[in-house]
């Protein structure tokens, strides 16, 4: 997977996972993981950790952060 920010407004977070959908994310899924006063989103499943850091490159050049993260 590959986590593309901690929100705390959950619909920040939805609102950007719609928006990449229709580019770069096409096809995956979209994960919302509560860690204490925040909400992060992650994407995937990708099929490996190198897979998932090449998937980053396309997003990061639309404008939003991207980091692989294990599960």
């Amino acid at each position: 997977r590959v986590q593309l920010g901690a929100f705390r407004d959950i619909g920040n977070a939805r609102g950007l996972f719609s928006r990449l959908a229709r580019g770069p994310l096409a096809g995956r899924q979209q994960y919302l993981l509560r860690a204490g006063a925040v909400t992060r989103l992650l994407a995937g499943p990708y099929a490996t950790q190198a897979e998932a850091a090449r998937a980053c490159g396309p997003i990061r050049a639309a404008g939003s952060d991207c980091v692989p993260v294990r599960g």
